[in-house]
Order: structure tokens, then sequence, then C-alpha cells
């Protein structure tokens, strides 16, 4: 819900996440963490083996100047695969959830060859 991900995902979007092995994220991909009680979507900004050979991922809010602290495999939900941007910012999830149905919903029916 917060402005972090300006402009590539905006406050209220809705976010489509896919389970991933640790070693096939990379530099530049989103992923959701659940750090302190709270779900965060951040892009991946550096990914490294500490002494131990622990990787570790760094990441940081698009919109924000700074990187959060690094965080490992375990914390990685999933890498964020598509995003229905709500368009009013100030909308619920389930509004972001209908436009979602929707969309899929009309794309079915037209590879069905069925009415738009």
């Amino acid at each position: 819900m917060g402005t972090s991900m300006l402009p590539t995902i905006p406050p209220g979007s809705l976010v489509i996440v896919e389970p991933m092995p640790s070693h096939l994220l990379e530099r530049g991909d989103i992923v959701l963490t659940n750090g302190a009680g709270r779900f965060i979507a951040h892009r991946i900004e550096d990914v490294h083996a500490d002494r131990h050979g622990v990787l570790k991922f760094v990441l940081r809010g698009d919109n924000l100047p700074d990187c959060d602290l690094p965080v490992t495999a375990p914390a990685i939900l999933g890498r964020v695969r598509c995003m229905v941007a709500n368009d009013n910012w100030m909308g619920t999830i389930e509004s972001a959830w209908s436009t979602l149905v929707d969309r899929f919903g009309r794309e079915a029916r037209r590879a069905l060859g069925r009415a738009p």
C-alpha cells in the first residue's frame, strides 16, 4: 500500500507472485518479502554470498534513496510476475482483483472466439 515502488507499482496495486528458487533470482527482479510482520515488494539491487556461502539479497524500493538491510533466501516469498495497477491509487485490493478477473475474463472469451 506504500509508495516505495513508484512509479513501477502504484499504491493499491495487486501483484501476482510466483515461487522462485533463490539461485534463479537476479539483479533487477522485484521480489516479495515478509519482514517485520508485513509484506514488502522491492527490487533486487545486488546478490552476493557472505563468507559462509549464504546468499544475501540487497533490496531497494524504486522510489527510495537507500537500500534495505540484506535478506537471505528464506525471507523471499517469490518474484513479482505481474501487476494490475489500481487506477485511482485509493482503491482496495478488491477493486484491483476485480480488474484482474475482468481482464483475464475478456482474454479468455477472446481466445475462445466469443464476444469481447
